[in-house]
């Protein structure tokens, strides 16, 4: 049975009406009344965001997109696992770096870089999840297109969007910490 991505178009353009739903959950009487516009716009700026960064990423670099997404494809379970110890490796060199003045200098700086790569993954995470849906064969920009609306989407879900979002993030870092220690 042959794929036709076509059929998935208009399930993507739905996606955003999740967040329409996710704002217009009834909220506590005990929770700050704050604007909804803060809401949407952090929704806006999540997803737009995360689409230059993978645009970035897509457009600059996609012979290493391609193998990142093919690495995630390959090997999702030791994907996975290089993108958790990464993310205890980053988290313990940072508090070691910080406890030290000296150490300041490097660790904010680091603790930036690290979080672009880890959004570089992440979008990577996504584009090899939505690479197998929609193929990506010629280009990862639909496909990537469609893991940012995903990601954005799943995040509207409050406990499991974020776990899922951080199997997916560390699933794309993974490959990203594989990939650069195979080459090594």
């Amino acid at each position: 049975m042959a794929l036709r991505p076509a059929r998935y178009v208009p399930a993507l353009f739905a996606l955003p009406v999740l967040a329409g739903v996710a704002l217009a959950q009834p909220r506590p009487p005990d929770a700050p009344v704050g604007p909804v516009l803060s809401s949407v716009g952090s929704l806006a700026a999540s997803l737009v965001v995360s689409a230059v960064i993978g645009l970035l990423v897509v457009g600059l670099a996609p012979d290493y997109a391609r193998t990142i997404v093919g690495r995630v494809r390959a090997r999702p379970g030791q994907s996975v696992l290089y993108g958790l110890a990464s993310f205890v490796a980053a988290f313990v060199a940072t508090v070691a770096l910080a406890i030290t003045i000296v150490g300041l200098v490097v660790a904010v700086p680091g603790a930036i870089a690290f979080g672009l790569l880890v959004a570089a993954g992440s979008v990577l995470g996504w584009t090899a999840l939505f690479a197998s849906v929609l193929g990506g064969e010629r280009s990862l920009v639909a496909p990537m297109l469609a893991g940012v609306l995903a990601s954005v989407a799943v995040g509207l879900v409050p406990l499991l969007g974020g776990l899922v979002n951080l199997v997916v993030s560390a699933t794309g870092f993974g490959a990203m910490s594989a990939q650069y220690l195979a080459s090594r």
